[in-house]
C-alpha cells in the first residue's frame, strides 16, 4: 500500500468538511474509509487492502492543510 502524503486535493484548502468529502469520493469511488481529523489528532492502524481519505479540520469544519489525501 503506497501512503500519499501530498494532497490530491490541494484546492479543497478552507472548504467545507462535508463538501471536501463529496468532491473526494467522486473522484476517488474506491475509497473505503474516511477519517476527518482535528488538528494534532493521530490515525489509526488502516486495515490491509483499504483506501482510506484523511482530511484535517478545524473548530469550523473546515478542510486544513495540507488538505485531503490519500493514506
Amino acid at each position: 500500500m503506497v501512503i500519499e502524503f501530498r494532497s490530491l486535493w490541494p484546492g479543497l484548502i478552507g472548504r467545507d468538511v462535508r463538501e471536501a468529502v463529496q468532491i473526494c469520493v467522486r473522484q476517488r469511488p474506491d475509497i473505503r474509509i474516511v477519517r476527518v481529523l482535528g488538528p494534532g489528532d493521530n490515525l489509526s492502524p488502516l486495515p490491509p487492502g483499504v483506501i482510506r481519505l484523511i482530511v484535517y479540520n478545524d473548530n469550523f469544519h473546515r478542510v486544513l492543510p495540507p488538505g485531503p489525501y490519500i493514506g
